[in-house]
């Protein structure tokens, strides 16, 4: 089966070579995208085998949980006990079965279907420090305010709240309660945060999807299959743009899972699968060494592939991205997390 992509891995070298080490940055970025994340840990494991080490993580939704569990232990030994857990996992451990009937009801009454108590549970079991800020490797961690619709980033805090705060999905997962504030999974604002990243200072980015760009899927035939397709659409759409407007300082490689794009986000019966198939994805894009083609997506007439190269070719700083971000943003730091105006 033919294959499209807007890109698989950029490499804007004409710049980027020539930057001394000394100055270089590397940061991962984690995407959401629930039980499809145990792609990301065959993607981690791959880059440590190819010498790849991050400077900072950045993480948002089951990203966030992944990252963070890497930037405690950026070993290999590390990522097998991240690997363990992701084998364990089912889909009960965080959202135990209701008796028959019971989940409508919460649907039509409460603030979520689940409670919070299991992802919660899982965090402790299995991130080993009590402030996020105390990992090994920089990391932050994306939630949404979801009265305002603001990104906020923690750098420090509690990872029973923080991380659950990312990853508690609207109406799926009850929100956090924080600061007078109601927060949700980040990604329903920022799903690939690779601006944050230029924020940050990043000259290498490693941006890990589960999925691809570009998946071609039947057409919905559901009301809610249909919700989340205009979802996905949109989410795709921001992070072209990111992409678009990234600074030509800075090299994006993107490391994608076909094969993650048709399971749903809560279905956690296929994690061996998109375990193997991140790794294996990981090291084909990381063993190539020219610039990959620029394929749109059939119907060709949406973007022309000389429109998509002219888009990548720019050259020069993209103010919008470097400067300082409006928005509020929890600062790491040793003490415990507070929240400052961005």
């Amino acid at each position: 089966m033919k294959r499209f992509s807007l890109i698989r891995s950029i490499r804007a070298r004409s710049e980027t070579d020539s930057i001394d080490k000394e100055r270089s940055k590397t940061i991962f970025v984690l995407g959401g995208g629930g039980g499809k994340g145990a792609c990301q840990v065959g993607m981690l494991i791959a880059l440590i085998e190819q010498g790849i080490l991050a400077d900072m993580v950045i993480g948002v939704s089951v990203g966030a949980l992944n990252g963070a569990v890497y930037a405690t232990n950026p070993t290999l030994d590390g990522l097998r006990s991240l690997e363990n857990l992701w084998e364990s996992l089912d889909k009960d451990t965080i959202m135990p079965k209701r008796k028959l009937g019971t989940t409508w009801r919460y649907a039509q009454r409460a603030e979520a279907v689940y409670p919070g108590e299991g992802l919660q549970n899982l965090i402790d079991t299995y991130l080993d420090v009590s402030d996020i800020s105390d990992t090994k490797i920089p990391l932050e961690v994306l939630a949404a305010d979801y009265s305002t619709g603001e990104e906020i980033w923690f750098g420090s805090g509690e990872p029973r709240s923080v991380l659950y705060a990312s990853a508690a999905i609207p109406g799926v997962f009850p929100p956090l309660r924080l600061d007078n504030r109601l927060l949700v999974d980040g990604g329903i604002v920022n799903d690939t945060p690779i601006d944050r990243a230029v924020y940050q200072g990043a000259t290498h980015i490693y941006m890990l999807l589960c999925g691809t760009p570009y998946a071609q899927l039947p057409d919905p035939k559901r009301p809610l299959e249909a919700l989340i397709r205009s979802s996905t659409h949109t989410k795709t759409a921001h992070f072209r743009h990111q992409i678009a407007h990234l600074p030509s300082t800075v090299s994006l490689t993107v490391l994608d899972c076909p094969e993650a794009s048709g399971i749903e986000a809560l279905d956690f019966s296929k994690k061996s699968l998109l375990l193997r198939c991140g790794y294996e994805r990981a090291h084909k894009i990381l063993a190539q060494e020219t610039q990959p083609s620029f394929s749109p997506p059939a119907p060709q007439e949406r973007t022309s592939p000389t429109d998509i190269t002219e888009k990548f070719s720019v050259r020069g700083p993209m103010s919008y991205l470097l400067e300082r971000p409006k928005r509020e943003i929890y600062q790491r730091g040793p003490t415990k997390t507070r929240l400052k105006a961005g």
